[in-house]
Formats: C-alpha cells, sequence, structure tokens
C-alpha cells in the first residue's frame, strides 16, 4: 500500500503500489521528479481500489452514448457484456453475455469492490504497465487489447484482465462530483476543456485536470476499449474521450466503433483476486 498520505484512504482513492519484496524496505516515498511526480509513481505499477456496495453492480445506461446518434443516456437494451476477457480461473457457466456478467459479478462483490489501473495502460516495450509518464499503448483492436490485458498478471492469487462496461460505470460513480487535482468538481456528464489538450495523446498521469480519486486521464488522452458490445453495426464500445476539444469527449460516454486499431484507442487494466 502507499506511503504518499493523499493515497492512503478508500474515500479519496487508496492506491498500492507492486513493488518486489526486496526493494520494499528502500523506497523512497517522498523524492519528486521534475514534474512534480513522485518518483515511485514513474517506477511501479500503480492500482487504485474501487469499492462497490451490495446490489449496486449494474450497468448504467443514464449515462450518454454515441452509437447512431448522440444521446444522453444509453438506450435500454443496447448494451451487454462482452465475452472472452475473463482471466483464467474465473468460472464461466455459460459463453455469453450473461454468463460473463455474472462470472465478472461474483468476482467482483466477493470482496465488495476491485482494483483499477491508475492510468491508461502503458508500454515497454512489449510489457504492459500501469505506471506515471508511460508511453500510452496504443495502435492495436479491441480483440487484440483483450488479450494483452490479460498478460499483465498471471499468477496465482492476481490476475489482470481488460476493464469491462461495469466496471467503467463503478468508476464513474466513484468519481463523479469529487474534485480533481486542481479542486475543480469533476462532473462525469460534462465535456471540461482543460482535461483535454486539443493537441495529440501524451504520456500517462500529465494532466491534473484529468487526475480525480488519485486516478488519471478518465476524460482527456485516449479512448478506452472496454469489454462491453452494442448492438449496432459497429458493435464495439469505447469510453471515455479523447485529446479533442470536443463536446462529446466526456468520462461516461458511451462510443461506437469497429474493431480498429487506432493511435488514439486504448485500455485500462483492472486486476483479480483470486
Amino acid at each position: 500500500m502507499s506511503k504518499i498520505p493523499e493515497e492512503q484512504n478508500i474515500s479519496s482513492g487508496l492506491v498500492i503500489y507492486d513493488i518486489p519484496e526486496d526493494e520494499i524496505g528502500s523506497v523512497d516515498w517522498e523524492a519528486k521528479n521534475e514534474d512534480g511526480a513522485y518518483n515511485v509513481q514513474t517506477k511501479y505499477n500503480q492500482f487504485v481500489w474501487i469499492p462497490v456496495a451490495e446490489g449496486e453492480y449494474e450497468r448504467n445506461f443514464s449515462y450518454p452514448s454515441s452509437y447512431f446518434e448522440s444521446l444522453e443516456s444509453t438506450p435500454e437494451g443496447s448494451t451487454f457484456t462482452d465475452t472472452g476477457y475473463l482471466p483464467e480461473g474465473i468460472t464461466v457457466t455459460t459463453n455469453d453475455a450473461k454468463g460473463y456478467e455474472i462470472a465478472e459479478r461474483e468476482a467482483v462483490m466477493k470482496y465488495n469492490g476491485f482494483y483499477i489501473g491508475r492510468y491508461e495502460a502503458g508500454v515497454d516495450g512489449t510489457t504492459v504497465i500501469s505506471k506515471q509518464n508511460a508511453t500510452v499503448y496504443e495502435n492495436k483492436k479491441q480483440t487484440e487489447f483483450k488479450e494483452i490485458a490479460k498478460t499483465l498478471y498471471t499468477g496465482t492469487n492476481v490476475k489482470s484482465a481488460m476493464i469491462s462496461g461495469i466496471q467503467w460505470d463503478m468508476v464513474m460513480k466513484f468519481v463523479d462530483g469529487k474534485n480533481d487535482a486542481k479542486g475543480n468538481p469533476y462532473n462525469v456528464r460534462v465535456y471540461d476543456t482543460n482535461r483535454h489538450n486539443g493537441t495529440g495523446v501524451i504520456a500517462s498521469g500529465k494532466n491534473e485536470y484529468d487526475k480525480v480519486q488519485n486516478i488519471y486521464d478518465l476524460e482527456g488522452n485516449c479512448t478506452e476499449y472496454v469489454a462491453e458490445k452494442n448492438n449496432e453495426s459497429n458493435s464495439f464500445v469505447r469510453r471515455g474521450g479523447i485529446y479533442t476539444k470536443n463536446s462529446d469527449n466526456r468520462a461516461s460516454v458511451r462510443l461506437w466503433s469497429l474493431d480498429i486499431a487506432a493511435k488514439n484507442n486504448t485500455f485500462r487494466p483492472v486486476l483479480y483476486i483470486m
């Protein structure tokens, strides 16, 4: 767990660091780099705990969507859970959207929450990382990212996967209305020009306006593929917005997509405690 005071509370975004056992005693929790970020944030993978109350783990159709047209909500029945994204060891009773949704819910509610990557997925060579100032992992299809996400953690006790649509909704619930790192309320339904640099994808965790509850880049850097589908012709779903200054780019929005590799598409990992 983090030794940085502002990262130690569940209510404001509890952060954990993946630190090798032989390095734990020598970690410098105070040193910062020229950007003002703690050195540990650039060195080790980090994840934020998303608490989920009993009975609340459901898809939120009230969030906006932009499928065949831009709407202030998501049409009921239009959107469902993907298949094939859960890590080995989580039992799915039926190989369909409902079976995966049930299995995911059971795995999450066993602990009343889950860990989300603090940052959009980064890449170091071919290795997936979740660190500040990382190069964002772009330019892969959803079906490729879905498998890549499983490679981050493959251990006996912890495994990784692509975030699902319901998990994204739980993150939105957790951060909505909280203050960003600049002290401004973070409304997940409202476009905020400060969260978008307007020029291109930047390294992970660089925009303090797009940091809320210790999570970065939910709206203004890359759109993020999730393990969610819709029943339209472009059936893959991306969440959040990209760097461009466009009012459709909101943290909670559902965007339709072909299964394409593009330089402004990425994903975000989650952890399953086995």
